[in-house]
């Protein structure tokens, strides 16, 4: 079976498509556009694999793509093997690109985690200054991940930092989505929340089911 690890990997860039879904549209019909258009991707050197996501809510998708170190993504998405997919894509969703690099969370099983497909996992997007991430990374190690790793159900948390200063993104593995619900509305989030608030410009909080990797 196909996965994708989130490691401190220094062969690979790490790259988080995210797809805020336009009204009217699915993220079935974004997917067979994906999937359409993986063929030009598998001729392109500087992919390796990556896990399309989609929203329990069917209102986002998203993406975890590893790519050949030191590939400039700006480039990349521009590249002949690309371009005819991330059009199409425009045409049904709003997308951020966000490179980022991956910071040793918790896992369960003392192993870096790996997405399959039917995964179930939350990503917060958090947006920041470049001159808080840090801190806001270092506040997240010492709230969030304290208060929420014994949680029922949660397999893994990593902390992924955008390289550009304004993201830090939080991704949690879970056995269930009912598991990653009660966690969400927990006392121990909510504490975490408060001490990061000065920290945030905004946030975004979804749980996704991992439909394909390749």
């Amino acid at each position: 079976m196909a996965t994708i690890e989130f490691s401190e990997d220094n062969a690979v860039d790490t790259v988080i498509p995210i797809f805020r879904l336009k009204p009217e549209q699915t993220h079935d019909n974004m997917l067979e556009k994906i999937i359409s258009h993986y063929g030009n991707w598998d001729e392109a050197e500087e992919f390796i694999i990556s896990a399309n996501l989609r929203s329990l809510d069917h209102t986002y998708g998203a993406s975890i793509a590893h790519f050949k170190k030191g590939t400039h993504i700006p480039t990349a998405v521009q590249l002949p093997h690309f371009t005819p997919m991330m059009k199409a894509l425009e045409e049904s969703s709003d997308i951020e690109i966000i490179e980022v690099e991956v910071i040793p969370g918790v896992s369960k099983t003392g192993e870096a985690p790996k997405l399959c497909k039917g995964d179930i996992l939350h990503m917060g997007l958090l947006s920041t200054e470049p001159e808080s991430q840090q801190n806001l990374v270092d506040t997240l190690q010492k709230t969030l991940i304290q208060q929420i790793q014994s949680a029922e159900g949660l397999e893994s948390i990593t902390v992924h930092r955008s390289r550009d200063g304004n993201k830090v993104i939080v991704i949690g593995l879970w056995t269930d989505a009912a598991s990653a619900q009660a966690a969400a509305v927990s006392p121990g989030w909510q504490q975490a929340d408060e001490f990061l608030g000065p920290l945030v410009k905004s946030k975004e909080f979804k749980i996704f089911e991992v439909v394909l990797v390749r």
